[in-house]
């Protein structure tokens, strides 16, 4: 299943979406949501990525109101690796 991403790109903020989409087009984990394509069309930045039906990691702090402990932060960040 994919999963568009639309975000303004201006002047201030298309480089380091640029360096953002350069270091997903590289990976291949299955801890890293698989990145398809993108395009520029008008002033917004149009991702196609893998769709996460549990949302980010930062959706699921938001939604549960708590922070992740140093040891759960740890293991997210090691899956990823």
């Amino acid at each position: 299943t994919v999963a568009g991403k639309i975000l303004p790109a201006d002047s201030d903020n298309v480089d380091p979406l640029m360096g953002e989409i350069a270091i997903l087009r590289e990976c291949d984990s299955p801890h890293i949501v698989r990145y398809f394509g993108s395009y520029q069309k008008d002033s917004d930045l149009w991702i196609a990525m893998e769709y996460c039906n549990a949302g980010s990691v930062a959706d699921l702090m938001e939604a549960t109101g708590r922070t992740l402990e140093e040891d759960v932060l740890a293991s997210v960040l090691a899956s990823g690796v």
